[in-house]
Formats: structure tokens, C-alpha cells, sequence
């Protein structure tokens, strides 16, 4: 009687052991590139601002449109050069062997899927304005490097802060140094 229940009880635990793989190996499956810059990135708000401003009723004055698509340019460009970025580490890191062809794979996809974002502000630059585009992100770009500027001329008096507190202990163990030697000194001579 044991002799038929064991190959029944075999073949149930095998089909759910398989049953298992197949779940598991289905959540992993990359995902499609309508969330991948979301995964990386998190949520693009200048992009949603934009197209709630676009869709506003009435219709948002020219000036509103053109400021929230630049600032949608920005923030675009500035994950563009994150991307740049991480690409020379997963380039080293391909070199090195330390990477699936899952990630290379999945980070082609993201690279791909920020060139069409790019080339949609593009075209909606050019839309709002014709010929706005040539120098739509030349002017994001700027706007990038003037907030470089002042995050480190924001920077700049805490730093001074800390070297000058950096300076006052140096100074003072210094002046102890000296005044030890000064001691010692003072000491072999016969002085003290």
C-alpha cells in the first residue's frame, strides 16, 4: 500500500517544486520600458507638472508651457549625465566580468527609452516655438551648470567653517608642542 503513495506524493512535490520555479522565474522577468526610468529614477514631477499644465482648462498662458518644459529639459539632462555616469561604472564593471547580461541588457533598454523622452521635449519645444529646439537644451544646460554653481558657493562658508576650526586645533596643538619643548628645553639647560 506504502508503494503506491510514495511516487504519487513524488510526482505532487515535483510539480509544485516546478510550480515554483515557473512563479518566481515570471516576477523576474525584466520589466517593460514604460516603467524603467520611473525604477531608476523615481517619478519625473517636472514631467508631470508639465502635462498637467498642458492640459489645463483654459488653456495655460505660453509662458507657463515653455517654463515648465524647460524645466522638464532640465531634469532630463541631468539624469542623462547620471546616466552617462553610471555607464563608465558598468562599463568597468562589464570589463571586470561582475555584471549579468540581465543589467547590461536592462540598462540599454533605459538608455533607449531616455533618448525618446529627449527627443519628445524636443519635439515639443519645437511645437510651442518653432526652431526652439536648437537651443532649448543648450539653455537647460545652463540652467544645470548655474545650479552647480551655487550649490558650491552655497558650499563655500561651511566649508570655511570647518577649516577654520580645523586651523584653531591644529594651532593649539601646536602652540602645546612648542610650549613642551620650550619646557624641555628650559629643563636640560638648568633653567627650570
Amino acid at each position: 500500500m506504502l508503494s503506491i503513495y510514495v511516487p504519487i506524493v513524488y510526482v505532487a512535490v515535483l510539480i509544485g517544486f516546478l510550480y515554483g520555479i515557473s512563479v518566481f522565474v515570471r516576477k523576474r522577468k525584466p520589466k517593460g520600458p514604460e516603467n524603467l526610468l520611473e525604477d531608476w529614477f523615481g517619478p519625473c514631477h517636472a514631467r508631470n507638472v508639465f502635462f498637467s499644465v498642458l492640459k489645463q482648462k483654459p488653456p495655460a498662458p505660453d509662458v507657463i508651457l515653455k517654463s515648465s518644459l524647460v524645466i522638464r529639459g532640465t531634469e532630463d539632462l541631468k539624469r542623462l549625465l547620471k546616466m552617462k555616469n553610471s555607464r563608465n561604472a558598468l562599463n568597468v564593471l562589464i570589463n571586470r566580468g561582475a555584471v549579468g547580461d540581465e543589467l547590461i541588457q536592462e540598462f540599454t533598454r533605459l538608455e533607449k527609452e531616455m533618448e525618446l523622452e529627449l527627443m519628445d521635449v524636443a519635439r515639443t519645444a519645437n511645437t510651442l516655438q518653432e526652431g526652439w529646439n536648437q537651443f532649448f537644451f543648450q539653455s537647460c544646460n545652463e540652467i544645470i551648470n548655474n545650479e552647480r554653481i551655487h550649490n558650491k558657493l552655497d558650499e563655500i562658508p561651511k566649508n570655511i567653517e570647518q577649516a577654520s576650526k580645523r586651523w584653531q586645533q591644529e594651532k593649539a596643538e601646536f602652540e602645546q608642542v612648542e610650549e613642551q619643548k620650550r619646557i624641555q628645553a628650559q629643563k636640560e639647560l638648568g633653567v627650570l
